[in-house]
């Protein structure tokens, strides 16, 4: 999940070029986001990787919040639309597929004293504003989308985004998008609670799991419990399909199945 900035792992442990953050290129044109996106999609491709699940589409609307910041492209949507264009343009001539996050916009998200993240905005706000970027990544073919581990009570008050089958359809029926869907990185120390965060994103419809284990076997561990999961019937073999499908006819159409 490779950023701009203080966000960025690359340039610590190998030496790649070193970029500010990327807020700051926002007055430089939408020349230089092509620009800056061909140079760090050539050094990724370099390190033997093919996709990278850190672009920022979010935009710092809120001045407040900290979560986004100076990691997004503006504080403006339709800036921030443009310069996601010119940025995604260099990425697919690098052949890079990238990740768009943090859907569904976490630029006026607020910090919850649990450490969760609230979006309060109503939908019609959210589709106005926080879903041009996505929107307009969408259009120019966007192969993954990272969707959020966030509350939006408007349009799910009892799941955040990457649990919730509600906020899967209005990405896939209303905002058209038709590739893979990312969960959010599901952290948490209990193996049993990342077991079972795993089925509930699947079960949501997301394709891919970002699901980081800090312990021998701790994969191992969400594998079976989702296993015991397809048994039981409470996650159905047909929403597995799918989303392998989706994710062979994707590595087919890039070119990256041999």
């Amino acid at each position: 999940s490779e950023e701009f900035g203080r966000s960025a792992i690359l340039p610590k442990k190998f030496s790649t070029t070193s970029f500010a953050n990327l807020y700051s290129y926002r007055g430089d044109g939408p020349v230089t986001a092509y620009e800056n996106a061909l140079v760090q999609s050539a050094e990724i491709r370099s390190l033997g990787l093919n996709v990278n699940l850190g672009v920022v589409a979010d935009v710092w609307s809120d001045p407040s919040n900290r979560q986004i910041g100076t990691r997004a492209f503006s504080d403006d949507f339709e800036k921030a639309s443009l310069l996601l264009s010119y940025f995604l343009q260099g990425y697919r001539e690098r052949n890079l597929l990238c990740a768009l996050k943090v859907f569904p916009g976490t630029g006026e998200a607020s910090l919850q004293a649990d450490g969760s993240l609230l979006i309060e905005k109503e939908k019609a706000a959210l589709s106005a504003e926080e879903w041009q970027t996505y929107r307009t990544g969408i259009r120019l073919g966007a192969e993954l989308i990272l969707i959020g581990r966030v509350m939006v009570p408007d349009i799910d008050p009892e799941n955040p985004a990457c649990f919730s089958p509600e906020m899967v359809r209005i990405l896939r029926e209303e905002l058209g998008f038709n590739g893979l869907i990312v969960s959010d990185e599901l952290t948490d120390e209990d193996i049993e609670a990342k077991a079972e965060n795993c089925i509930k994103a699947l079960s949501a419809g997301c394709d891919i799991l970002f699901c980081p284990v800090h312990s021998p076997g701790g994969l191992d561990d969400c594998v079976k419990a989702i296993r015991e999961a397809i048994a039981g019937g409470s996650l159905s073999w047909d929403r597995i399909e799918e989303s392998v499908i989706r994710i062979l006819t994707m590595k087919i159409y890039r070119g990256l199945l041999s």
